[in-house]
């Protein structure tokens, strides 16, 4: 599955997409998943924010989560959001990269 955010990405976006996912018929939570953030322009949340988008559990242990990023302020809330989402329990695998091909790759090892 891939998801991507451009422009000015808020917290908003984030919640809204996760009840998205989670609403809809199609989505298994063994999938896989590439979070494209390389058009991701602007950042507009804090650390709070982040912490809040990763309390929700949508996939399963058995899911890969690779997160795809080109800027520092990117990278950083995506470190953020992978250590918060530890914390509160996931057990799904959460990767930052900067290449897609790698990304697509380590995805498909599953």
């Amino acid at each position: 599955m891939i998801s991507a955010g451009s422009g000015v990405f808020t917290a908003a976006d984030g919640l809204q997409h996760q009840s998205t996912l989670g609403a809809d018929p199609d989505f298994h939570e063994d999938y896989c998943q590439l979070l494209d953030l390389t058009d991701v322009e602007k950042a507009d949340l804090d650390s709070n924010r982040v912490r809040q988008l990763a309390q929700r559990t949508l996939f399963s242990p058995r899911s890969r989560r690779a997160i795809l990023v080109n800027s520092a302020l990117v990278t950083g809330l995506s470190r953020m959001f992978a250590t918060f989402r530890e914390f509160a329990g996931g057990q799904e695998q959460v990767r930052i990269f900067q290449d897609r091909d790698e990304a697509m790759r380590w995805l498909l090892e599953s």
